[in-house]
């Protein structure tokens, strides 16, 4: 599909940043059956393995919708004719806002005691385009003279593509640190597939702003339109899912 035909799509796409390594890490199934089921239009969910190729879905009208972090979003906003737009975050259950925090790991044991100590060791980075794996990181390193751009300031750097995966590298010794977001953080523990115990936080940022649902601007905008009054109101109908579980 292409940025002609977006005034009346017979189906749609949405495409997911790669926020973690398996589905239920960004949950919109439900959401996407309930809003097939409400427009009786296709809708083809895609799990992307990058950043890039989420916005650049978005960009050439490949993509009508899609979730991305808020940094991704930054960039793809300004895409001129095939920018996006936010319409919607999701507000997990029992918090306030869709808030989360980029947290830096170690293992128990390690010497790492504070974020300057991470100089000289083998850190695990996320996508340029992920906001707590990588652009806030830079930001909180920059701030105790860590330069994220000069690669002989760290031992060795690994490149990761999820928070699941650098959260797994640390625990198993392959790297020394890792900034993370606190939403996969807190998921794996509440899921069990990792223990508190096993890893020890020397820093955490500010809040970083949820990642949003977004339309490509071209999209049609009484279907726009449609879709946001069908999301907003999604959580009266069904239990509806996103990044770190269920939404209210």
């Amino acid at each position: 599909m292409n940025s002609t035909n977006l005034n009346s799509p017979t189906s749609l796409k949405l495409v997911v940043a790669p926020a973690s390594d398996h589905p239920g890490g960004v949950d919109l199934d439900g959401l996407v059956s309930h809003l097939q089921d409400k427009m009786d239009l296709p809708i083809q969910l895609h799990r992307c393995a990058n950043y890039e190729e989420a916005m650049a879905a978005l960009a050439d009208g490949s993509a009508q919708l899609g979730w991305l972090g808020p940094i991704a979003f930054k960039e793809s906003s300004s895409r001129g004719s095939g920018a996006s737009e936010a319409f919607a975050v999701g507000v997990p259950e029992g918090k306030s806002n869709p808030n989360y925090r980029s947290i830096f790991i170690v293992r128990p044991e390690s010497k790492i005691q504070h974020l300057s100590d991470v100089r000289n060791s083998i850190i695990a980075l996320s996508d340029s385009h992920s906001a707590s794996g990588y652009y806030v990181p830079s930001r909180e390193l920059a701030d105790v003279g860590i330069d994220i751009l000069n690669e002989g300031a760290f031992k060795k750097i690994i490149r990761v593509n999820n928070h699941d995966e650098a959260i797994r590298a640390v625990l198993e010794g392959r790297v020394d640190s890792a900034p993370v977001s606190s939403v996969n953080l807190v998921g794996m523990i509440a899921s069990g597939a990792i223990e508190a115990k096993k890893f020890r936080v020397i820093h955490q940022s500010p809040d970083i702003q949820g990642a949003p649902l977004v339309f490509a601007t071209n999209l049609n905008s009484a279907l726009k339109d449609k879709i946001k009054r069908l999301v907003l109101d999604a959580h009266n109908h069904i239990n509806v899912g996103g990044y770190g579980g269920r939404m209210e």
